[in-house]
């Protein structure tokens, strides 16, 4: 198979791109239910500049969550930002429930530690996990978002190589940057990010810039289209901004998409179960609005 073409291995899931809004409504409203049952034991986890506290909370109904109490609202609009882009894109990232202006609570993500599992990470040792389709989904994530803090430790690998994101308050899209052809630039730093590879490389100068990968315009066109659903999402924390930069660079990624056939899905009745996650559901999907002007 010519490299250019080549697919992410498809370890992590089938990908099903048209995510009902009704059917993340819904995976919250359980989070809530299972809070709902009472917490049955705290384990302090750790504090950082983004977070006053981590903890992981053991419930009365057999469930475990993490709760995040962050050092500034514009780190929980990151996180619950973060959260909802990935959801629609079927990335593997945990559901946030935001329950006030800095406090959070979130799915635990299976697995360890990227740093832990695989010690001294490398380049050749990340290549397996990055060239999933979790770990592709990630990538989308990282260099949409410009996110310069996915280390060794801010990604999960579970049973059968199976990769995870989380932490994702550091993110900062910023304004974004065009070229004289319109098209927006990686953002500073992106390329950290072991799965921001399928996107964009840093060139002779150290720049950040966009790359040849393997998706069908079609496969980028449906990740646009579910961004541009997320709108309202944006707009309603005061974050039009990021919101734009994020589809423009998108369309960046949709510019360079020279995969031969289709291999991102559309979303058919049901949502499928992943690893540590039991409560699918099903909904129609929604029509979206018509990407914003260049």
């Amino acid at each position: 198979m010519n490299a250019l073409n080549e697919r992410p291995a498809r370890a992590q899931r089938v990908l099903h791109l048209d995510f009902p809004r009704s059917a993340l409504f819904n995976r919250r409203r359980e989070l809530q239910a299972d809070l709902a049952s009472g917490v049955a034991r705290r384990v302090f986890l750790g504090s950082s500049d983004e977070a006053v506290s981590v903890e992981r909370l053991y419930l009365e109904n057999g469930s475990v969550v993490i709760r995040k109490v962050m050092t500034e609202d514009r780190f929980a609009d990151a996180e619950e930002l973060v959260s909802i882009f990935g959801q629609r894109i079927d990335a593997p990232v945990p559901i946030v429930l935001r329950t006030d202006a800095r406090e959070l609570y979130m799915e635990l993500m299976p697995g360890r530690p990227a740093g832990l599992v695989l010690p001294g990470l490398s380049a050749e040792a990340a290549a397996p996990y990055v060239r999933t389709v979790g770990g592709l989904l990630l990538g989308v994530i990282d260099a949409a978002t410009a996110n310069d803090d996915r280390h060794e430790f801010n990604w999960q690998i579970s049973d059968g190589g199976l990769v995870w994101g989380i932490d994702h308050a550091s993110v900062d899209v910023e304004d974004g940057v065009e070229n004289d052809d319109g098209i927006m630039l990686p953002g500073a730093g992106s390329s950290s990010s072991p799965f921001a590879e399928h996107w964009l490389v840093r060139n002779s100068s150290w720049e950040e810039t966009w790359k040849t990968n393997a998706l069908h315009p079609l496969d980028a066109e449906r990740l646009i289209k579910q961004a541009i659903s997320m709108q309202g999402e944006f707009q309603a924390r005061g974050y039009d901004h990021w919101w734009l930069v994020i589809v423009k660079r998108l369309e960046a990624i949709e510019e360079y998409a020279k995969g031969e056939t289709p291999w991102l899905k559309p979303r058919q009745a049901a949502r499928p179960t992943i690893l540590g996650e039991c409560n699918s559901r099903s909904s129609k999907s929604t029509d979206h609005s018509a990407r914003p002007s260049k």
